[in-house]
């Protein structure tokens, strides 16, 4: 027998042979179907050969052929859809007999042979998303620490005041110890020689030149140095 299929698009029609297929199923469903498509315009047949299908008899092989003749110039679209393996053979063979555009495809891919007959183009595959590659960081550069010599610590962002060790006064900005008889005038600071006099312990200009401040621990000029605000080792002989 030859059973309809459902919620097909306009214009197309389509059966699923069930059982053997005999000549009076071609005269009294297919024919009339076709008939009624032919008047419309162009006919567009999808036929399902399924795991029900057991095959046509010979009346019905006759039908086939005399409503390929019949309406020659009305199909325009034919989808066979089968994983019959001997149905598969025949189509391969005398495929190129049926008129209009002919395509077999495999049950599992039903609804692509209704939209291919239905003239429906196939939507386009989404484009593959770009992989999110992390941002790079760049390693921390690592510097000793003013606070505990020899330990390292991750360089400040963000420059600063150099920072004096414990007990240290919280001096703000460095100011270089003053010789004697050195002017005191604002901006006028005399270069203080590394045998200076005893000073409070403080961060002040660098008397070798190579920074911009040195640590004076009150007796005498220590290694730790600073330069725009990060610390560092510096030993000054």
């Amino acid at each position: 027998m030859l059973r309809p299929l459902p919620d097909l698009p306009p214009g197309v029609i389509g059966f699923e042979a069930v059982g053997e297929v005999h000549s009076d199923d071609y005269r009294d469903v297919l024919r009339p179907a076709i008939d009624v498509a032919a008047a419309a315009g162009p006919v567009r047949f999808v036929y399902v050969l399924g795991a029900e299908f057991t095959g046509f008899s010979a009346g019905a092989s006759w039908q086939d052929a005399k409503l390929g003749l019949e309406h020659m110039k009305a199909f325009e679209r034919t989808a066979v859809v089968t994983d019959v393996e001997w149905v598969e053979h025949m189509v391969a063979a005398f495929g190129w007999m049926v008129p209009g555009s002919f395509e077999r495809f495999a049950l599992a891919d039903l609804q692509e042979a209704v939209r291919w007959a239905a003239g429906i183009e196939p939507e386009p595959e989404p484009a593959p998303e770009a992989p999110v590659v992390p941002p790079v960081v760049a390693d921390t550069p690592v510097v000793a620490d003013a606070t505990f010599p020899g330990s390292p610590v991750p360089e400040p962002a963000v420059a600063q005041e150099p920072v004096p060790p414990p007990g240290g006064p919280q001096t703000l900005t460095p100011t270089a110890p003053l010789a004697p008889g050195a002017d005191m005038r604002p901006g006028m600071v005399t270069p203080v020689p590394p045998t200076a006099p005893a000073v409070p312990e403080q961060w002040a200009p660098d008397p070798s030149g190579r920074h911009q401040h040195r640590w004076w621990n009150g007796r005498e000029w220590t290694e730790h140095v600073a330069d725009n605000g990060a610390s560092g080792i510096d030993p000054l002989s």
